[in-house]
């Protein structure tokens, strides 16, 4: 750790938070994973074959093309997005911290709990909802990926008649 960094850790009290604090820290100093680094290249490679098939769709594709992936992203956006966000419920997240014995009546007083009661709580929280997004987010890729091949035949099709 760097001088300055220990001078900060210094500032914590909690033996717990600093233990925390120090993870945290090391992981920045090692910087991204092969995983993350590999992720920006692997996008990069997605979006270059997505310009080449663009580029080779017939002109007519290209703007039936353009509001299909609208419509389909919005539908997704409907699907997913909307849905998640109104499922992440206030009641659950407190009935979750008052069930492992701290009495909370709205999200702001989490912020007054420790971190080590926090991250005992969160992890029940995380799994619950990571399994409701991968459940979404195969009916979505399934809706997306029928609907894509629907939308774009029946575009190719409309175009040669």
């Amino acid at each position: 750790m760097t001088r300055t960094t220990d001078d900060q850790a210094s500032l914590i009290d909690d033996p717990y938070d600093r233990t925390a604090y120090e993870v945290l820290v090391r992981q920045l100093e090692k910087g991204p994973s092969l995983a993350e680094r590999a992720g920006g290249r692997v996008s990069s490679s997605v979006a270059k074959v997505g310009r080449k098939v663009a580029e080779r769709l017939p002109a007519a594709v290209g703007a039936a093309g353009d509001e299909t992936i609208r419509k389909v992203l919005s539908g997704l956006r409907t699907l997913t997005m909307d849905p998640a966000f109104r499922s992440v419920s206030t009641k659950r997240v407190c009935r979750n911290y008052v069930d492992a014995g701290h009495p909370i009546e709205d999200l702001a007083a989490i912020r007054a709990l420790r971190l080590e009661v926090i991250d005992r709580v969160q992890p029940a929280l995380a799994w619950r909802y990571a399994l409701g997004a991968a459940v979404e987010g195969a009916g979505a890729g399934a809706a997306t990926t029928g609907g894509e091949i629907l939308a774009v035949g029946g575009t190719v099709a409309g175009a040669e008649a």
